[in-house]
């Protein structure tokens, strides 16, 4: 297993990330989508196949969501940045003590 990397992010960066990303895969922005994470593990397939396009829809609205929701999210494939990070919701998206 590689290093993981933790970060704490942002409500609200988790909110435009996450609505970000599934409109990407959305508009069938393949470059984009490549551009915006380091998940090189998939194929073009493997991109069109991951998410159905009813659990795409559903990523477009989350702010009703809770945190821990928004952080199951983030850290699934694609949205996450890259395969070794994971991320936790603060209010000021820095470590707690």
């Amino acid at each position: 297993m590689g290093v993981e990397s933790t970060y704490y992010i942002t409500r609200s960066y988790a909110i435009e990330r996450i609505t970000t990303i599934a409109k990407l895969f959305l508009d069938k922005n393949w470059k984009e989508l490549e551009e915006e994470t380091s998940e090189n593990d998939f194929s073009n397939e493997d991109i069109v196949s991951k998410y159905s396009f009813k659990e795409l829809i559903t990523y477009l609205d989350v702010e009703k969501l809770s945190d821990s929701m928004l952080e199951d999210i983030i850290d699934k494939p694609f949205f996450r940045k890259s395969l070794y990070e994971n991320y936790f919701i603060t209010e000021t998206g820095e470590r707690p003590d």
